[in-house]
């Protein structure tokens, strides 16, 4: 799932894809034999229904929307934010990790590390 902000500052979901991994593989990487799926396809596939579809893709969004406005009153400006998520058979969803990339008018900050990654 990608996230930006628009125009506005106001941030969007802006991509959602499944990734589905390789025959006997345990991940789902692309560049480990995996392949990109429209997240939809997916979904209803592995929910079952349309419905069940649509609403764990409206949860997704609302959770991504709410990571980025999350993260940003945490650390600073982001202008997008790329999620991994994991979907299980109920619709439940959780995340596997959250990667950001910095304004690109921002100028370098030097390297620190979150109180909560020294622990």
């Amino acid at each position: 799932m990608l996230v930006q902000k628009n125009g506005q500052g106001v941030w969007e979901l802006t991509g959602m894809a499944g990734r589905v991994g390789a025959a006997r593989s345990v991940t789902s990487n692309l560049h480990g034999g995996g392949h990109a799926i429209r997240a939809e396809i997916l979904l209803k596939q592995w929910l079952g229904s349309q419905e069940k579809a649509e609403k764990a893709m409206k949860t997704a969004e609302k959770l991504g929307l709410d990571a980025a406005a999350y993260l940003e009153d945490s650390f600073g400006t982001l202008c997008e934010l790329a999620l991994a998520l994991a979907i299980n058979r109920e619709g439940q969803i959780y995340v596997l990790e959250v990667n950001p990339k910095p304004p690109a008018r921002s100028s370098p900050a030097p390297a620190t590390v979150a109180p909560t990654a020294r622990r």
